[in-house]
């Protein structure tokens, strides 16, 4: 007598049912135990018999794994899939995939080891260090810098340890690297994440792990949802660069341009927008690529009248750009140094800027690289912050090594312990005053007068004479076409040693304000006089 099956057999006979049906619409290449490999062909997916009879031959004389992956090769196998991200690095994902089975495709660049030893290979046992030796001029033969299409997916978060009993859909970005192999003649043929599962197409992988769950060191994932790219993600046909360089930088140069704008950010959809367009030179530089990404999102999540606007960044292919808004009239500092500037328009150039740093430190960011060079004018001259390449978010930032930073902008207490805060902001801030009121010079780089005790008339001013000047009250003196209000308000609450007894930002766009409508009242009594007289 046949036993009737109970609930549980009866899900296990769907499931196989289901996964069944499923694989007659998919070609699953599944490789034997031998040195060739046979296929399950469905219905739907059959290959033809060029492609038989490649799985036929022995793997490593048919196919290679993709290690270099080209413009080209983007623009042919990836560009099309609209859930692809480009170059988009592992930390950016949180901000596009929210949700379990919500998933991206991207490329990852990694990058060769430098060659050395450490203390500890040195003291190993001859056996075991002819063996280490061996490995490690294996690795410094292979110097190539190697690229991984990676698979970033939302998975619900599986250690028991971090789960919070009140929130049980918790989840974690979890990256799975996706194996490609093409032909000899460098045709992209095989995907998989599992060897023994392999796919025609990238499509059809991502379809089988939407219907089943995949494993990658010991997590569960699922790919349900492809996100598609972010409207800061921008479409790199859109953009048109331009002749005129605009500046360079240790990293790359910034180019103007036009941007075919398509979303919100203009009024006009399709209408081509003058930008600045800051170009990475290539993919040599982890270092390079991490800075623009950083300067990027810092920026994309600022929206002021006096920090400059970034519209979003082209990553799908090399080279990598940020797309801002053009200021047509350039840096601050090359203003001031070709055109006459009345005291109005150098007060209006204070408060502007002044506005734009006290919005950064409401949104608890430190900027730390304030000068007039890094003040951009737009065509009704209105000063933008810009040049967020080290800025940081928080109260307080300590550099853990040496870096490359502008000396005679720095506050004493950064010059002390290499820390950085709001306060130092804003004694940096004092300094750009200066220079809009000197016409764009830059400070400290001849010593003035009341200095001469601690630096030589002609010297220059190095790092161990702007320790003794701070330390001496000997500070950098403003010139007589300063308002004296301002003068003595910077001298006192502004070029302090003591961070405590230095001012807010607020502070100093409050009596900006003042003497801009003090300025402003007396030119309206000065040209009643006149037209009287």
């Amino acid at each position: 007598m046949s036993k009737k099956p109970n609930n549980a057999e009866k899900v296990i006979n769907e499931n196989e049912n289901k996964q069944g049906e499923f694989e007659k619409n998919l070609t699953i290449r599944t490789p034997t135990k031998g040195r060739r490999s046979s296929s399950i062909k469905g219905a739907a997916g059959a290959m033809d018999e060029r492609q038989d009879s490649e799985f036929d031959q022995p793997l490593p004389g048919c196919f290679q794994k993709v290690s270099k992956i080209t413009n080209d090769k983007i623009d042919e196998n990836l560009a099309k899939i609209p859930y692809f991200h480009g170059f988009l690095l592992h930390e950016y994902q949180p901000m596009i995939l929210k949700t379990f089975g919500d998933f991206l495709i991207r490329v990852s660049i990694r990058y060769p080891k430098k060659a050395g030893k450490t203390s500890r290979e040195k003291t190993v046992n001859s056996n075991k260090g002819k063996k280490s030796k061996e490995k490690s001029k294996e690795q410094s033969n292979d110097g190539s810098i190697r690229f991984n299409v990676i698979i970033g997916v939302c998975i619900k978060d599986q250690d028991k340890d971090k789960v919070d009993h009140l929130d049980e859909t918790k989840h974690e970005i979890i990256d799975v690297p996706m194996t490609i192999e093409q032909n000899i003649d460098g045709k992209w043929i095989h995907f998989y994440i599992d060897k023994k599962k392999k796919f025609g197409s990238i499509e059809e992988l991502t379809d089988y792990y939407r219907h089943y769950t995949g494993f990658y060191r010991d997590k569960k994932f699922s790919l349900y949802k492809g996100i598609p790219m972010t409207s800061w993600e921008l479409d790199r046909t859109h953009v048109e660069i331009g002749t005129k360089t605009l500046g360079e930088g240790a990293f790359g140069e910034v180019k103007s341009g036009t941007w075919k704008c398509t979303n919100s950010d203009s009024r006009e959809t399709n209408t081509p927008l003058p930008v600045a367009i800051k170009m990475l030179k290539g993919e040599e530089s982890k270092v390079a690529m991490k800075e623009m990404m950083h300067e990027a999102r810092l920026q994309l999540c600022l929206r002021h009248k006096n920090v400059l606007k970034t519209y979003g960044v082209c990553i799908l292919k090399t080279p990598f750009m940020i797309i801002s808004e053009f200021c047509e009239n350039g840096a601050l500092r090359e203003y001031l140094k070709k055109n006459k500037v009345d005291i109005e328009d150098k007060l209006r150039f204070c408060l502007g800027s002044a506005r734009g740093v006290d919005y950064l430190h409401g949104k608890c960011l430190i900027h730390r690289d304030l000068a007039a060079r890094n003040v951009l004018l737009n065509d009704a001259k209105v000063p933008k912050i810009a040049d967020f390449g080290l800025a940081r978010y928080g109260n307080s930032y300590k550099m853990s090594s040496v870096q490359k930073t502008p000396i005679r902008y720095l506050a004493p207490e950064t010059l002390q312990s290499y820390k950085f805060t709001q306060k130092t902001d804003v004694y940096t801030f004092g300094l750009v005053m200066w220079e809009i009121f000197e016409n764009g010079q830059e400070p400290y780089v001849k010593p003035q007068q009341h200095m001469e005790s601690i630096v030589p008339k002609n010297g220059t001013i190095r790092v161990g004479h702007l320790k003794e000047v701070m330390k001496n009250d000997l500070w950098i003196k403003f010139n007589s076409e300063t308002p004296p209000t301002l003068q003595t308000f910077i001298a006192e609450k502004v070029f302090v040693y003591d961070e405590k007894k230095r001012v807010t930002m607020i502070e100093v766009v409050a009596l900006l304000k003042t003497l801009v409508r003090k300025d402003q009242s007396y030119l309206k009594d000065t040209m009643a006089t006149q037209t009287v007289g």
